[in-house]
């Protein structure tokens, strides 16, 4: 298993969240990058993040169907993972077994029922919902 990551699969057997998927530290690197990055308050980062997480193991894992996608908001959480480079390698490795590639989209393509089927996915994976950022 990656150094810093408490699952090896994606596969929860009860509802968790985004955040449980990395180790306190990487969890805590992230929303410092994310509050300096967007100019927002720490409760708002954990919460962009622990999100961002969870779409990510969802997406690794979900096989089929119509794409999954972030939203503007876990979109930027995204890209403060993403920036960490070695570490966003190693959670796609553990979680997708794969390198999860970024494929940059333009925001108003991601309407509201792409976010409420990721969501509803996200759900069905086991993970915590947070309302404020998923229809």
């Amino acid at each position: 298993m990656a150094s810093g990551f408490t699952w090896a699969m994606c596969t929860p057997p009860e509802i968790i969240s985004g955040r449980s998927l990395v180790s306190d530290r990487l969890f805590a690197k992230l929303v410092e990058h994310h509050m300096r990055a967007h100019n927002v308050r720490q409760p708002r980062a954990e919460t962009v993040i622990d999100q961002t997480l969870a779409f990510l193991c969802t997406l690794a894992t979900t096989r089929g169907g119509e794409p999954l996608e972030p939203g503007p908001v876990v979109y930027a959480g995204w890209h403060t993972f993403l920036v960490h480079t070695t570490d966003y390698a190693e959670f796609c490795r553990a979680f997708a077994g794969r390198f999860l590639h970024h494929k940059p989209w333009c925001l108003p393509q991601s309407g509201e029922a792409a976010l409420r089927r990721t969501s509803r996915a996200m759900a069905a994976a086991g993970f915590v919902i947070n309302p404020g950022l998923w229809p």
